[in-house]
């Protein structure tokens, strides 16, 4: 991955979206070293990271634009059974989620994600039932993390367009035996992600 950083994302970018509406999962628009004192693995966190769809679709949208460039990106992928998978992706206003396999442990090796969307305006309200992750310091190892994503969108008071702004803010990692506390969000779209 070598293409031209800029922070609002709208220079040289490659989206990912996902299922039939496109829903956009990740954006990758970071060359290798934006400021050069980014850590190895602030590096490698985004520029290797591991998507898998929860459908048969997956959309990968390429966007340059008119100066500088770099080498670009190369993606491996690979197709996976369908049944092998978890997570999900819902615009329902309320429902159950739960890890694979649950009430029986879940699996090694798996990354889930779930994805819930409610209209503009509302926000999403999580209460835990049960909680069991396997403890870990810092939760390095198997861990559920919450985050949620911020757009805002703005007319320019000169000319005739806008811009988009996306930001997903990940709160700290949760596992071990202890009950969360409830969580509210701030907007109207969250994700969790097992690992």
């Amino acid at each position: 991955m070598d293409i031209e950083h800029n922070a609002l994302c709208d220079a040289d970018r490659l989206i990912v979206g996902e299922g039939p509406d496109n829903d956009v999962i990740h954006r990758y628009c970071s060359r290798e070293r934006r400021f050069g004192n980014e850590t190895e693995d602030e590096l490698l966190k985004d520029r290797f990271k591991v998507i898998k769809s929860r459908s048969r679709y997956l959309t990968l949208t390429w966007t340059t634009d008119f100066s500088n460039e770099y080498r670009g990106w190369r993606i491996d992928y690979e197709f996976i059974p369908e049944g092998s998978e978890c997570g999900f992706t819902t615009h329902a206003m309320s429902g159950v989620v739960h890890s694979p396999k649950w009430p029986e442990d879940y699996g090694n090796d798996e990354e889930c994600i779930w994805d819930i969307q409610v209209p503009l305006g509302y926000h999403i309200h999580l209460q835990f039932t049960h909680f069991d992750i396997a403890p870990s310091e810092d939760c390095a190892k198997d861990s559920l993390i919450i985050s949620q994503e911020h757009s805002s969108r703005a007319f320019a008071p000169i000319g005739d367009y806008f811009f988009l702004f996306e930001d997903e803010e990940a709160h700290s990692p949760l596992c071990g035996i202890t009950l969360p506390k409830a969580f509210r969000s701030e907007s109207n779209r969250i994700r969790f992600t097992q690992f």
